[in-house]
């Protein structure tokens, strides 16, 4: 079973058959996951995050230890 995005329709994943995915279940591409998050966080255009995508990851790991 192929499946898309639920928000923009691109290919996400291709389920095989017996897999344990739910009923009804959507799933959202990288891009869309993306301006989720940014909208959320009060950033709906990802202007902020043009360069640098990740953020901060390892800041966040370890608090802004060196």
């Amino acid at each position: 079973m192929k499946v898309y995005c639920h928000n923009c329709q691109l290919f996400v994943a291709e389920i095989v058959t017996g897999s344990n995915i739910r009923k009804g279940a959507v799933m959202l591409c990288s891009g869309c996951i993306k301006l989720l998050e940014d909208a959320t966080k009060g950033n709906p255009t990802g202007k902020d995050n043009i360069s640098n995508p990740f953020g901060d990851i390892f800041g966040d790991i370890f608090k802004g230890k060196k």
